[in-house]
């Protein structure tokens, strides 16, 4: 089994022995470098040998944040944060996720074994981010479905023509022990790459993420025209995990101007509201007319909004998205 090879970037020396004592006592990991600054960090990253970072914030030379933005964009590395300065400032934590950081700690007191335990799961659902591939894309399609909507969505993936390319993210209502059987199914049935998302995931051209059950989905940027996925259990919205209204509100301009918006059948308004919020950054929005869904509520709510441009049949958005892509070939 290969190791993960972790990188520590931290000026305390208390702190990077104990990570050091830590972490490379597990089978799985191995700390290739020690470093007490970002330009001392720099020289390991060059490498290409570091396949997670633990960064502090706040570190002579440069600032943790500042050098967490420059990776991402010059080399995209996972990195793991570790900061007293959360216990400061909480509000810095979604900042940080926002600027492409993995996941993000507070510093422990001592050996804490639930600390170490959490950070140790983090560390090994990273993903190498610079293994994206060249697959080219330029858009994104999000789609939001529940009671009655399963086939809707297969259909859709079905029925995509070949030279699509938008990765399509999937908001399904449906239980945990359900979303990875209707993910391999998904996929059996689209020439789409499809996959239950998972913490980290880089966001490729034809494939698309199921919302695993029980689980929020988030799409983040790690880099100019890079993406990755990040799951998380951040609480109910309308009473459901996963919730697409926590997908869409989440979404930078960036993305949801690039985005279709498809509503399709289901109980309840998850989606409506998040919806309204990508129209107003240049979504287009689409809801299941009621003629083809077997549950109308979560595309009505959305009509209500006024922020849907198209209500059409479970036929005609496939024949929609078929012509869309058809043409910008011919284009």
């Amino acid at each position: 089994m290969s190791k993960k090879r972790i990188l520590i970037v931290d000026d305390s020396v208390v702190i990077q022995k104990l990570l050091f004592t830590v972490l490379n006592s597990e089978s799985d990991f191995e700390v290739v470098g020690i470093c007490s600054d970002p330009f001392e960090a720099k020289e390991y990253l060059v490498t290409g040998q570091v396949d997670c970072m633990i960064l502090d914030l706040e570190m002579p030379k440069m600032d943790g944040l500042t050098f967490l933005k420059k990776i991402m964009q010059a080399q995209p590395t996972p990195i793991v944060i570790l900061s007293g300065a959360l216990d400061k400032n909480p509000s810095l934590y979604q900042s940080l996720l926002d600027a492409g950081a993995h996941s993000a700690f507070s510093k422990p007191y001592g050996f804490d074994q639930a600390f170490f335990t959490s950070l140790k799961e983090a560390i090994r659902s990273t993903r190498k981010i610079e293994s994206q591939k060249t697959e080219a894309f330029s858009e994104f399609i999000f789609i939001a479905s529940s009671t009655g909507g399963t086939e809707g969505v297969k259909r859709i993936l079905k029925n995509l023509p070949q030279n699509a390319t938008a990765p399509v993210i999937v908001i399904q209502h449906m239980a945990e022990q359900f979303t990875k059987t209707f993910a391999d199914t998904l996929n059996k049935a689209s020439y789409y790459n499809v996959k239950e998302a998972a913490n980290g995931d880089i966001v490729e051209g034809k494939a698309a993420y199921v919302a695993p059950g029980n689980f929020h989905v988030e799409v983040k940027r790690s880099a100019p025209n890079k993406y990755f996925i990040e799951v998380n259990q951040k609480p109910h919205m309308h009473s459901v995990r996963p919730a697409a209204d926590i997908t869409f509100l989440n979404l930078s301009a960036d993305i949801a101007s690039r985005s279709t918006v498809i509503i399709l059948s289901g109980m309840g308004r998850d989606g409506a509201d998040g919806a309204a919020h990508m129209k107003k950054m240049g979504a287009k929005v689409i809801a299941e007319s009621e003629e083809s869904c077997i549950v109308f509520g979560m595309p009505k709510a959305a009509i209500a909004t006024g922020a849907v441009d198209k209500v059409l049949s479970l036929d005609q958005i496939c024949s929609y998205l078929q012509n869309k892509y058809q043409n910008e070939n011919a284009a």
